[in-house]
């Protein structure tokens, strides 16, 4: 039985998506936008970092909302997820 429940565990966020809707932005940002943004792969700049994000926090939600979408930079758009909503990728961006 705890093999059983070790083997479905990871298996239950995605069920609970699929029938719950879309994900959350802490669910999105958790699951690919960290793998960069919290240690500032490729020149990402890194969650929690006021003085990286200043000058782009300025341009506003919309500008980076753009950015996460369309990809800039070493960022593919939806952060390299093709499978994210632009209402996920927002979301996490909020």
């Amino acid at each position: 039985m705890v093999a059983l429940l070790a083997f479905a565990a990871p298996l239950a966020p995605e069920e609970a998506r699929a029938q719950g809707g879309e994900r959350s932005g802490k669910e999105v940002v958790d699951a690919g936008c960290i793998a960069c943004h919290g240690t500032g792969a490729h020149g990402a700049p890194r969650i929690g970092d006021e003085k990286a994000w200043s000058k782009r926090a300025s341009q506003g939600l919309s500008s980076l909302t753009a950015h996460a979408l369309t990809g800039i930079r070493q960022m593919p758009s939806h952060g390299g997820s093709p499978d994210l909503t632009d209402l996920e990728i927002k979301r996490a961006i909020t």
